[in-house]
C-alpha cells in the first residue's frame, strides 16, 4: 500500500513539474481567446507589445520575479530595486484577443493573475512594491499591474 501511494506522489510531483499538471478555466464563450503561441516567437524586437518589469519596493533591494504569459515564460530573475536601475523593456508579439499574465516573487511573498486584451499595440507595465515603514508608510507586498495604449511616461 505505501509503495502504490509514494508512486502516486512521484507521478503527481513529475506532472507538476513538467507543466502537466497545471489546469486552467475554460475561457468565457462571449470573450475572444487569443491564439495560442510558442515561447519563441513572444520575445520579438519588433513585438506590438511593449513590458517593463521592476523593483519598485525600497525594502528589498533585490527580489526574484517569474513572470509567464499564457503559459509561457517571460521573466526569471532577480531584478535590483528602480532606484539602482531603470527597467529596461521587453518586446513582445501577442496576437489579439484576451491573454493571462502570471507574476510571483518567492522571496518577494507575492502573486498577481491578471487578464488583459490586445487590440494593437499595448504597453505593460509589471511592478513589485513593498515598504516595511523604514522609509515612508508601511505598504503591503504586492505586485502591480497597469495596461495601457501609449507609451509610460517613463519610456
Amino acid at each position: 500500500m505505501r509503495l502504490v501511494l509514494a508512486l502516486g506522489m512521484a507521478i503527481a510531483v513529475l506532472a507538476t513539474a513538467c507543466g502537466h499538471g497545471h489546469i486552467s478555466p475554460p475561457p468565457s464563450p462571449t470573450t475572444p481567446t487569443a491564439t495560442p503561441t510558442s515561447p519563441q516567437s513572444l520575445l520579438d524586437p519588433h513585438g506590438n507589445v511593449t513590458l517593463y518589469v521592476a523593483n519598485d519596493s525600497p525594502s528589498l533591494p533585490r527580489v526574484d520575479i517569474s513572470l509567464v504569459i499564457d503559459g509561457q515564460p517571460i521573466l526569471n530573475r532577480s531584478l535590483a530595486n528602480r532606484f539602482a536601475a531603470h527597467p529596461k523593456p521587453l518586446r513582445l508579439r501577442l496576437s489579439s484577443g484576451r491573454h493571462l499574465l502570471e507574476v510571483t516573487s518567492l522571496r518577494g511573498d507575492a502573486h498577481l493573475s491578471e487578464r488583459f486584451s490586445i487590440d494593437g499595440k499595448r504597453w505593460l507595465s509589471v511592478a513589485y512594491f513593498y515598504n516595511d515603514g523604514t522609509s515612508g508608510t508601511p505598504e503591503k507586498r504586492q505586485f502591480l499591474f497597469r495596461s495601457q495604449a501609449h507609451p509610460m511616461l517613463f519610456d
